[in-house]
């Protein structure tokens, strides 16, 4: 069996090592749009007008989860020092959150800077591509990508696992990464309740201020320089550290947090031969985000195996 993971997020990557361990003759390719792993997990790094880098955990601080499924995966993370418990429910990469979705693809098959545009059937199989060129033929695909970026490509060959997936809502967030010349004291601070949630320390100089969702919602086609500047002037006003930035960037998370999931672990089409697994997919024990895309990963891999 040749079998294509599209999206190399936490539900992608726990897709792609359940898999290798449950069907070891299988071969796999792993495709991503991103510059590397992570999704929502991804730390962005800045380069200061003194030389400094500084990273950024500009998506998710943390994870949380309790599911054995996640347990397992950062216990394994834990052993390597790519993670750590922070409580019995939450964990954080080590030194960044991106650390974890790096682990976790090690040694796996992962083409990044790689879109795919459309899924064609060919014959017994199916053909993926780019914009411009084939990515190559593959038995059974799973779809580890937002639910919106999945039913596109599956509605040309499956339209009702395509209606299925136009159920699911996301709730988006904007977030600015922010250095300021002075360094507030505490690790975490509140936020306004009108722009800005909260801010987060990922290191020392490195912050991230993270936008309400009714702001995010009401703001979402702003460009990223707008959203910096409104987000920017926010901070200022909630501590005055932030007066004064060496560094303001702002990302928008169009598909940041599950609004309406589904209550199904995966979604399953083409006659058993696509699946659509992630964060959006619960299980009856998952706790968060991260959580259900673990768990959703693992178990689409395990359905495909058993097929």
């Amino acid at each position: 069996m040749h079998a294509a993971i599209v999206g190399a997020g936490l539900a992608g990557l726990a897709a792609a090592r359940a898999l290798r361990r449950l069907k070891p003759d299988a071969t796999l390719d792993i495709f991503d749009k991103g510059r590397g792993p992570g999704g929502r997990l991804a730390t962005r790094r800045a380069e200061l007008p003194s030389g400094r880098t500084l990273r950024f955990n500009h998506g998710a601080p943390a994870v949380h989860g309790r599911s054995p499924a996640f347990r397992d995966t950062i216990d394994s993370l834990a052993r390597t020092g790519a993670a750590k418990w922070t409580s019995d429910h939450a964990a954080v990469g080590l030194p960044a959150m991106n650390a974890i979705v790096a682990a976790m693809a090690r040694d796996l098959p992962v083409r990044f800077e790689t879109r795919v545009a459309a899924i064609e059937p060919a014959g017994d199989q199916f053909r993926l591509r780019e914009p411009e060129q084939p990515l190559g033929a593959f038995d059974r695909v799973i779809l580890a990508i937002p639910a919106p970026q999945a039913a596109e490509l599956a509605r040309p060959i499956d339209p009702d696992l395509a209606e299925k997936l136009d159920g699911i809502a996301y709730a988006p967030a904007w977030s600015l990464m922010l250095a300021p010349a002075e360094e507030p004291s505490a690790d975490e601070l509140p936020g306004d309740s009108q722009l800005i949630d909260r801010l987060l320390r990922t290191e020392t100089g490195a912050w991230t201020a993270c936008a309400t969702p009714d702001w995010s919602r009401d703001n979402l086609e702003l460009s990223p320089d707008d959203a910096a500047r409104a987000l920017a002037a926010a901070a200022a006003r909630l501590h005055p550290a932030f007066a004064d930035l060496r560094h303001a960037a702002a990302h928008r998370w169009r598909y940041a947090r599950v609004a309406a999931p589904s209550d199904q672990p995966y979604l399953i089409g083409a006659s058993g031969r696509i699946l659509c697994c992630g964060d959006a997919f619960a299980g009856p024990e998952t706790l968060a985000d991260a959580d259900a895309a673990v768990s959703s990963g693992r178990a689409a891999a395990q359905a495909l195996a058993a097929r």
